[in-house]
């Protein structure tokens, strides 16, 4: 049975972590995302998470950890924001290049100078060609769908990319609003535990794990792997992308994202006029583009995901 909370994004984060029952969580807390660390700290010292988390000294070696064990076939979430996650930019091709379904939430904010708390997504934007598949939300429930259908959606053989989560700094990680948190066993029934689709490192069989490739033809068929592995992830990810929201008949295009999205949507509903251009006639109008995954029940579409 699912139950209602009080939630602030960075603690919807958390919930989404300990329902997809993960492993390992290397961290280093990095303001605003430091109350993702603190809850799951806690909950791991209670005993209500049954995984390992380890305080490491840097985002790169927090990363560095992170593709360790998701190479030893274990569930690994972990998160960071701003000059942690390009601090850590390194780790983010090698873990993508290796293909390791793991699952980072980013709590987004501007890179310095000058320091800033707002979020601009510079942080995030600047690892869009990593590998990494991106999900950005606009509420604190997309935070904790979006975790749970990263890990769904990564880990089928046919895809096997790390994913980033992405989240406002401030607005939406500190903010407190109603999430519904679902039961564990329902998530069980959408999110089995995890099956490693490869061979991992362990002590008893030799693997080798990112062999030199000399030749550029093959370094590109890697690539191109990938990017099928991420055409893969599109097209079941597709029925919960409604890449443009339309108001109504629209000469005038917007791209807004994340939780910016909902001031547009309530300012366009309370004046449309005042975001057409000067000499705009009356039939023109906005179109909002939230670049969001529509989840109202993420269980309900299950069968669609495949795999």
């Amino acid at each position: 049975m699912s139950c209602a909370v009080c939630s602030t994004g960075n603690a919807a984060a958390a919930w989404g972590a300990r329902l997809a029952e993960v492993d390992y969580v290397p961290a280093f807390p990095i303001t605003p995302q430091t109350e993702i660390i603190d809850t799951l700290a806690r909950w791991c010292q209670d005993g209500e998470l049954p995984a390992k988390l380890i305080m490491m000294d840097s985002e790169h070696s927090m990363l560095a950890a992170a593709l360790g064990a998701a190479a030893t076939g274990v569930r690994v979430f972990t998160a960071t924001s701003s000059q942690g996650l390009v601090y850590a930019f390194e780790m983010l091709y090698a873990i993508a290049g290796l293909r390791l379904p793991l699952v980072l939430v980013n709590v987004s904010r501007a890179l310095a100078n000058p320091i800033t708390l707002e979020p601009d997504h510079n942080d995030v934007l600047s690892a869009r060609d990593t590998g990494f598949l991106q999900f950005h939300c606009e509420t604190s429930q997309e935070v904790l769908d979006s975790i749970l259908l990263g890990y769904r959606l990564a880990e089928p053989a046919k895809i096997l990319l790390p994913v980033i989560v992405n989240l406002d700094g401030f607005y939406l990680s500190f903010t407190r609003e109603p999430i519904d948190v679902p039961d564990l066993a329902e998530v069980r029934q959408f999110l089995p535990r995890f099956a490693p689709a490869y061979s991992v490192l362990s002590d008893k069989d030799s693997v080798a794990l990112g062999a030199t490739v000399l030749d550029p033809s093959l370094y590109t068929y890697f690539k191109h792997q990938m990017h099928r592995a991420a055409e893969e992830y599109l097209k079941r990810q597709g029925r919960f992308r409604h890449l443009f929201e339309p108001e109504r008949d629209a000469e005038t295009i917007a791209h807004i994202q994340a939780t910016v999205d909902d001031y547009w949507q309530t300012a366009l509903r309370d004046s449309p006029t005042s975001f057409l251009p000067r000499n705009a006639g009356e039939d023109e109008g906005g179109v909002s583009n939230n670049d969001e995954i529509m989840m109202q029940n993420i269980f309900d579409f299950a069968d669609d995901l495949g795999p």
